[in-house]
C-alpha cells in the first residue's frame, strides 16, 4: 500500500496546422519520448485521437513498465485495476486504486466454465472441441464479477486502466483463444509462456 502501481504523465501536444501536419498518432509518440507505444489498432487509434481532440490536446498518459497503457482527459481522480484469479473452478477479482495501491472490493463467482468438465483437461478437451462456447464462459464470468465491483464502489469502467490476469497455463491459454490440447499430452509444453499484453476489447469486457 502507499505506492503508485502506474505511472501517470500530463500531456499538452503542439495542434496540427497547416505547416505542421504530422498524424495524430505520431504527434503522441513524439510527445511520449522514450514510452513505448501499444499496438495500433483501429478503435485505440479514433479513442485516443478523441480524447486529445476533445481536451484541446491535453491529456494525461498511463504508463507501466515503460508502455502506454491508456489516455485520458486530464482529472486529478484515481485510476483502478482488476487483479483477476482464473481459476478452474472460480474466478476471484479483486478491485485495486492503482495511485495508491490499496484494495477496493473483492468478489468470486463460480466460473460458468464449469458446465464443460470439472477439471483443466477435461476443459481443454472440451476447447478443442467447441472454442468458442468455452471461451465465452470464462470472458463472461469475468465481465460480470467486473461489473459488480464496479458498480458496489459507484466507479465508471473508464477508469480502470490496467487489468492482470493470472491461471494455470491451460486456462491461460483458453483465455487467449489458444489450443490447450498439447498441454495435457507429454512433454505438456505451452504455445506461449510469460506475459502478453492486449486490450480489453479482444476479450469482449467493458472495463
Amino acid at each position: 500500500y502507499g505506492e503508485p502501481v502506474v505511472t501517470r504523465r500530463p500531456l499538452e501536444l503542439v495542434p496540427p496546422s497547416l505547416e505542421d501536419q504530422r498524424s495524430d498518432w505520431e504527434r503522441l509518440r513524439e510527445t511520449l519520448d522514450g514510452v513505448q507505444m501499444p499496438p495500433m489498432t483501429p478503435a485505440f487509434a479514433e479513442e485516443f485521437s478523441h480524447t486529445l481532440r476533445s481536451n484541446d490536446w491535453k491529456a494525461e498518459a498511463f504508463v507501466d513498465a515503460g508502455q502506454l497503457i491508456s489516455l485520458l482527459k486530464p482529472s486529478d481522480l484515481p485510476v483502478y485495476g482488476f487483479a483477476i484469479d482464473l481459476g478452474t473452478t472460480t474466478v476471484d477479482l479483486s478491485l485495486h486504486n492503482l495511485d495508491s495501491g490499496g484494495q477496493i472490493g473483492r468478489r468470486a463467482l463460480l466460473s460458468k466454465q464449469t458446465a464443460f468438465g470439472a477439471d483443466v483437461i477435461s476443459r481443454a478437451q472440451a476447447f478443442h472441441e467447441d472454442r468458442d462456447s468455452v471461451r465465452r464462459a470464462a470472458l463472461e464470468t469475468i465481465q460480470e464479477c467486473a461489473q459488480g465491483l464496479l458498480e458496489e464502489a459507484g466507479l465508471p469502467p473508464e477508469r480502470v486502466v490496467r487489468s492482470t490476469v493470472v491461471g494455470n497455463p491451460i486456462m491461460i491459454h483458453i483465455l487467449h483463444g489458444l489450443d490447450a490440447r498439447q498441454l495435457t499430452l507429454a512433454p505438456y509444453v505451452p504455445l506461449v509462456s510469460g506475459m502478453v499484453r492486449r486490450p480489453p476489447a479482444d476479450f469482449g469486457w467493458s472495463f
